[in-house]
């Protein structure tokens, strides 16, 4: 993930609340900036949301938000992310003519002005014990916010699709491989198997390892584990859950279809997550599927995170350069809870 990146201002226009602020749109994201500070074709040094940046001089301003960079209302109108102009490679000590080639654009810059992924931490029963990193032979559940490279919404328009509900959780990955056995991952890491780790207590519950095993394929299954004390159970539940999403072909490095997940969910008595459209033509706009995100609640009432998009039949994106899939995030959910 690029938390840094340099990009053209692809539009200027007035804040209607502001006379000393202007809203610059940058890829499919609005972000409030200073008056008179760039104009339309300018390039600047664009920081994402959930992004945090070191503690620097020119980053003080937002020491009260201990330097992350979240979503927020300035004036009545969203802001996502920072521009900064060019200049703040000079400030920060770096020599700007290495980002004057012509595919400046996209270029990731996170390592010279300091900013990294903002990660949550872990509840004390998420955390368990490491083996290590995540096993090579997997993937990581990072989804692409659409917003960061709207092309997607293109690569989507014909192909027949599903959109579900973004629960929000921690995301665990189990799988079984020959030769090695059953694993339990966190986002990022391999943990050793513990009875009072909520990671292992859903590989229990729902008897992973011998479905897995049973399946006489080397899979890995991918999801959401929710439920009290992780993220505040905004769903809600009264004990910790488990909704798959993804299914993973270990031998041959590569995602199952939509339709194959659900069968191996329905045969193995597996929560999916909540399928809210479904369709054989996907022509939906950015503004369409973010008013989408926007208003979509949980079963309990609480503003849902957001919504998941993809091809019920997998496919590469040429944008992404992997698997073409992406997320929208609710603007009114990061505002109430993106603590």
């Amino acid at each position: 993930m690029k938390d840094a990146t340099i990009e053209e201002i692809a539009e200027v226009l007035p804040h209607p609340n502001a006379d000393a602020l202007e809203l610059a749109k940058i890829k499919g994201w609005q972000v409030c900036i200073k008056k008179g500070e760039f104009k339309k074709g300018d390039l600047c040094i664009y920081i994402c949301v959930d992004s945090v940046l070191e503690d620097k001089p020119c980053y003080e301003f937002l020491r009260n938000k201990h330097f992350r960079i979240k979503t927020v209302k300035l004036r009545g109108q969203i802001s996502q992310g920072i521009a900064f102009p060019m200049s703040l490679f000079k400030t920060l000590g770096h020599d700007t003519v290495v980002f004057t080639e012509p595919d400046v654009i996209g270029s990731d810059v996170s390592h010279y002005v300091y900013a990294k992924h903002y990660e949550k931490p872990l509840s004390a029963q998420l955390a368990g014990q490491m083996v290590g990193l995540m096993p090579s032979y997997l993937r990581k559940t990072d989804e692409d916010n659409i917003k960061n490279n709207p092309e997607i919404i293109q690569e989507l328009t014909g192909k027949p699709y599903y959109i579900t509900v973004k629960v929000d959780g921690s995301s665990g990955t189990y799988f079984y491989k020959d030769g090695v056995g059953f694993g339990v991952c966190s986002r990022n890491y391999q943990l050793k198997e513990d009875d009072k780790n909520s990671f292992w207590a859903i590989a229990r519950k729902y008897d992973l390892e011998n479905k897995l095993k049973n399946s006489g394929r080397n899979l890995a299954i991918q999801g959401e584990v929710y439920g009290p004390g992780i993220q505040g159970n905004l769903l809600g539940v009264k004990d910790i859950q488990f909704r798959a999403f993804n299914l993973f072909d270990i031998d041959n490095y590569k995602y199952l279809d939509w339709k194959e997940l659900q069968e191996f969910c329905f045969y193995n008595s597996i929560p999916i997550v909540d399928t809210i459209d479904i369709g054989p033509s996907f022509n939906k706009t950015l503004p369409e599927l973010q008013e989408f995100a926007n208003n979509l609640k949980y079963d309990n009432g609480n503003l849902a995170e957001g919504i998941v998009i993809r091809p019920t039949e997998e496919s590469y994106s040429e944008t992404l350069k992997g698997r073409l899939s992406g997320k929208i995030i609710s603007e009114t959910f990061e505002l109430k809870y993106n603590d």
